[in-house]
Parts: C-alpha cells; structure tokens; sequence
C-alpha cells in the first residue's frame, strides 16, 4: 500500500480509486490502515464495493 501512496504522490492524483483489491490473497488490504495512509498524505482513497458506483 505504500507504494500506491508513492505513486499517488509522483503523478500528483489527490483522489484514488482502487479496483480488483481483496479479490484474492496477494493483493489481500487491512481497509482501514489504507485508508489511513492516505488520509495522512491529504489524499481520498476511495473503494468501492463490487457494482458499487461514485460520482466523483
């Protein structure tokens, strides 16, 4: 997850949309610690649950 908090900052995005997480073990996230990272970084990690929509 840091990485994508790195990244985040390197392409200067304030709000991040993750997709395929939780789907299998490897790509396995604690949601609130996510979260967390970001919201430190002054950015929005949205996660939407599967055929959830946002309006951004």
């Amino acid at each position: 997850m840091e990485e994508a908090v790195l990244a985040a900052d390197f392409i200067q995005c304030n709000q991040i949309i993750g997709c395929h997480y939780n789907t299998f073990p490897p790509i396995e996230i604690e949601l609130s610690q996510a979260q967390h990272l970001f919201e430190a970084q002054k950015r929005t990690l949205h996660l939407p649950k599967i055929g959830e929509s946002l309006s951004l």
